[in-house]
């Protein structure tokens, strides 16, 4: 015995028996005790109950097995509905094993055959027949009791529910007369539908020797032991709950599961997935019976699925209520059915194999009409109307609800499906631009660019063709500046009519609505390339009861306006928090929430905006709104930055291009490029970074913030790695942009700290203080991070003690807004500046903080400055706190003049070997004598081998 364990709280006692015994052990030695009764004498029927597949058939034959080592005569027959109406079918398969018995039964047979030729309705024709059939019986009779003196007979009829009727009566003559003969009769039927007729059945049960045996679903106990033999104890253990739920305890199911895994054995922490043989498994068990009822109700249920009702299911079929109610009783005691559906997603996943298309699309179009009819709701009359061919004009009406309805629940693939078939199946050209129009919105949850190949063209075109309108018309404009399309925007948002200021009319957002959003979102639309877009003017005092579901766009663009003509401010701050608090994820919601978000982050509530940004990223699940989750991610990414946190910045900013490619990102490219460039640089890994700047991106995100914020981060990149020009270039060129859209704001965007440092390592001391205090004047007390930034890059052109108090202070400023990066950046400006000033001792403590923070960021250059402060070593006059060494303020061509010039070429060989002008060669020396400190040719190599050595 094995151990007894308990599942579902019923307790499971297992032994060691064959299969066949393990699942009908009680039920065979029910029938042995049957057939040792019979065999003293006693005439003795059974009648064998049970659920399809449950193991009948099987049990007939271990039984029959059984009585053939017992010393019986087995004579067994297995009825058809194939061959239901041949007279004497199954008669003829019970004796035709039997070489005494066949010729008399044949002949008998015959003899009543040839007889039928009259009016079988007549009465004399009727006696004749009965006649005959007396006849026959007592031959039979005859027959069996000659048989019977000899040894003990059986006979056993397997689904005898689908025998003759003239069997059937042969077989009740028999049983009416057979008293003391050796002779035990055992018949098997189903349940429900497959029962032998009434009247038969009736006079069986009523016979003094009957006994009913029932066949029964597997119980866990028993799955449990046919899994131990099959596999092991260890196995079963953890595959007989999953496999019981599967098949029901259905025995077919069960043995098409084992073979499935033994072909494909299920890993150990994994879940089971059922294969072929399961599924042939099922077709068997559904169409083994060849009823026609049953068949046909197996795909009607699989197509209604959770939407099957007794009655509809009876309606789709064309069967009455009660054929239908019994059939769905046959499948639920079979275990295939819970309620009025397949118990396993793979059950029915086997029926809609085995069903061809056009079948599969006919029961879908019958059944979308029957719920209908019905009155059912738009999310169970969709999924039929997703396979038909045609789909009638109501049908795509119901299509779009069920759409939007699926779209509030998040089901963003099921959405497209509907509203893709409602486009594919529309035929009125207004109508299929309005769901070409929701098909790009709702699309570009998940794929951007194709969303905008699919259906711009058609959108555009419709829009010049009248068909497209309002809302429908703003949309497609939004999508053609994502993508970059700005002319081809503007002659739609020029085409609409103005609305006198009007927000919305009714509630729907107008033209003017909309324009409202073009000077923050697309700032390089100015009213000089696009003087039919000027600003309508200011919003409403109140908004209308009908605009309340665009309130918060009105909110975003109250921040947006203070944050980016003036910083942000508490104030701002707080209606940032109070929007992304009261406000729901939605397509409409999308840009404020985000919008918020980002001021958040502009504003360093970091810990705050972090808190929101997982709200919404778990709001927008990743494998339905990709797109936002992606937007999420890069703000993420940002607070990371902005707290020094380089890895997990990086990490973020690139899931957002695994979630959305570069060309779904459109103009917001933007967004992830200039945080990944920015990390790869404070990292050291320029040539990242150098990729990502090969990034392609649209000509048009020069019209765009994003722009301004990826033009910066191209500065950043050429400022870390030397190139003086193209690092001041790209940062004047984002101060020329914010300037011309009147965002000039240093808590956005500080170019100007960045462009003084470029000015500073080439020597350029006038125009970085030029710079720095311009900045300073355009801030307020409460922009911490941006006063640091600045009072870091004020105190390099400071002389020595006055510096200190302003790094002091920028460390400060650095700690209460949390960005390690910056922190220790200025923490090593201030060692530096301490030690110039023989300050050693507290400069090394300074160093040393500075180098923990660094390695904590993980910025590499920072500690490679770093490691040799904390040793003590003293800068040469040259240093630059501002760049990893002297010389990264080289540009490569310099860099390259200097090595040479290092190694003692000529002016001229230079000029050679580098294909440039002499007079070039003379004046990359000049710059390059500036930006080293050194005054003589012979210095140059010194330098080059004071950094080969480490020492910067």
């Amino acid at each position: 015995m094995w151990t007894t364990r308990t599942r579902g709280g019923v307790p499971m006692q297992h032994t060691k028996r064959t299969p066949a015994r393990a699942e009908h052990g009680a039920r065979l030695d029910q029938l042995n005790q049957m057939l040792k009764r019979c065999s003293s004498g006693n005439f003795s029927t059974v009648l064998v109950s049970g659920p399809l597949s449950s193991g009948k058939t099987t049990l007939l034959h271990a039984f029959s097995e059984y009585a053939v080592t017992f010393g019986a005569q087995v004579l067994s027959a297995y009825a058809s509905h194939a061959e239901e109406t041949f007279p004497f079918g199954v008669l003829e398969q019970v004796f035709q094993n039997c070489g005494a018995c066949l010729p008399h039964i044949q002949e008998a047979i015959a003899s009543w055959m040839d007889e039928q030729t009259g009016d079988p309705e007549a009465s004399t024709e009727r006696d004749r027949r009965e006649q005959l059939a007396r006849a026959l019986g007592r031959t039979i009779l005859q027959s069996l009791q000659d048989l019977a003196d000899q040894q003990p007979v059986v006979i056993v009829i397997d689904d005898a529910h689908y025998s003759d009727q003239l069997s059937l009566q042969c077989l009740l003559h028999v049983m009416r007369r057979l008293k003391t003969a050796r002779v035990l009769l055992v018949l098997a039927e189903g349940d429900h539908l497959a029962q032998l007729p009434r009247t038969f059945r009736t006079e069986l049960l009523r016979h003094r020797n009957c006994q009913r045996v029932f066949t029964e679903l597997l119980s866990p106990a028993e799955v449990f032991a046919l899994l131990a033999a099959a596999f092991s104890p260890a196995t079963a253990e953890r595959l007989s709950e999953p496999f019981y739920q599967i098949s029901g305890g259905n025995p077919l199911l069960m043995h098409g599961l084992i073979d499935d895994a033994r072909t494909d054995p299920p890993p150990a922490d994994g879940q089971f997935h059922p294969g072929a043989a399961y599924e042939r498994a099922v077709l068997d068990l559904l169409y083994r019976s060849s009823y026609p009822l049953l068949e046909n109700l197996t795909k009607a249920v699989a197509i209604l699925d959770r939407s099957a009702t007794v009655p509809l299911l009876g309606q789709l079929i064309g069967a009455d209520l009660g054929s239908t109610a019994q059939a769905m009783a046959a499948l639920r005691s079979a275990g295939v059915l819970e309620d009025s559906h397949f118990r396993h997603w793979a059950m029915r996943a086997a029926v809609l194999n085995s069903m061809c298309a056009d079948e599969v699309a006919k029961l879908h179009s019958e059944a979308a009409h029957l719920l209908k009819d019905a009155g059912e709701g738009a999310a169970l009359i969709a999924p039929h109307l997703v396979d038909p061919e045609e789909t009638q004009p109501w049908g795509i009406a119901i299509l779009r609800k069920a759409a939007e309805e699926a779209l509030g629940e998040g089901e963003l693939k099921t959405a497209i499906c509907y509203l893709r078939r409602a486009h594919e199946a529309c035929t009125d050209d207004r109508q299929r631009a309005t769901l070409a129009s929701l098909l790009i919105s709702t699309e570009w949850r998940s794929d951007p660019a194709g969303a905008a190949e699919r259906y711009l063209p058609e959108l555009v075109s419709a829009v010049h063709r009248g068909l497209l309108n309002g809302i429908s018309a703003i949309r497609t404009s939004s999508h053609l500046l994502w993508t970059g399309q700005v002319a081809e925007a503007m002659d739609i948002l020029r085409s609409l009519p103005q609305d006198d200021g009007a927000v919305f009319t009714g509630d729907t957002p107008t033209a003017d609505g909309v324009r409202r959003w073009l000077p923050y979102l697309f700032p390089g639309l100015s009213a000089h390339s696009a003087p039919s877009l000027a600003d309508p003017g200011p919003l409403p005092a109140q908004e209308s009861p009908s605009a309340s579901a665009w309130a918060p766009q009105h909110r975003a663009v109250a921040v947006l306006d203070t944050v980016l003509r003036s910083g942000f401010s508490e104030q701002v701050l707080d209606m940032s928090e109070q929007l992304l608090r009261g406000t729901r994820l939605d397509d409409k919601t999308l840009v404020p929430l985000t919008i918020a978000l980002n001021a958040l982050v502009w504003g360093d509530r970091l810990h705050i905006a972090e808190s929101f940004c997982e709200s919404l990223l778990k709001a927008a699940p990743h494998d339905q709104a990709p797109m936002w989750h992606a937007l999420f991610a890069v703000a993420k990414a940002n607070i990371h930055f902005r707290r020094g946190e380089l890895f997990e910045a990086e990490r973020s900013a690139q899931t957002s291009l695994r979630l959305v490619s570069s060309e779904g990102w459109g103009v917001a490219i933007g967004m992830p490029l200039s945080v990944l460039i920015r990390t790869a640089v404070a990292m050291g890994r320029y040539e990242k970074a150098a990729a990502y700047l090969t990034t392609p991106v649209p000509a048009a995100i020069q019209q765009t913030l994003f722009g301004a914020h990826y033009l910066f981060a191209r500065g950043y990149y050429h400022m870390a790695t030397g190139e003086c020009e193209a690092a001041l270039r790209a940062f004047r060129a984002t101060g020329e942009l914010v300037a011309a859209w009147q965002f000039d704001n240093p808590t956005i965007v500080p170019w100007r700290s960045s462009a003084a440092q470029v000015h500073l390592c080439m020597g350029e001391q006038e125009e970085a203080n030029a710079l720095i205090l311009e900045q300073l004047s355009l801030l307020r007390p409460e922009q911490h991070r941006a006063r640091a930034v600045t009072l870091r890059a004020q105190a390099a052109t400071e002389p020595r003690h006055l510096a200190i108090p302003l790094l002091e202070e920028a460390v400060d400023l650095f700690t209460r807004v949390g960005d390690r990066l910056e922190l220790a950046q200025t923490l090593a400006d201030l060692s530096h500046t301490q030690r110039m000033l023989h300050q050693r001792d507290a400069a090394e403590v300074v160093a040393d903080k500075a180098l923990k923070l660094a390695s904590a960021c993980g910025a590499d250059p920072l500690k490679a400055i770093l490691i040799p402060m904390t040793n003590g070593d003293v800068r040469p006059a040259g240093f630059s706190p501002h760049s990893p060494h002297p010389l990264a303020a080289l540009s490569r061509a310099e860099q390259r003049v200097a090595d040479l010039a290092a190694q003692g070429y000529t002016n001229r060989q230079i000029s050679s070997m580098l294909h440039i002008t002499v007079s070039t060669v003379e004046q990359h020396l000049t710059r390059i004598y500036r930006k080293l400190s050194v005054n003589r040719r012979s210095d140059i190599g010194s330098q080059l081998q004071l950094v080969n050595s480490g020492a910067y």
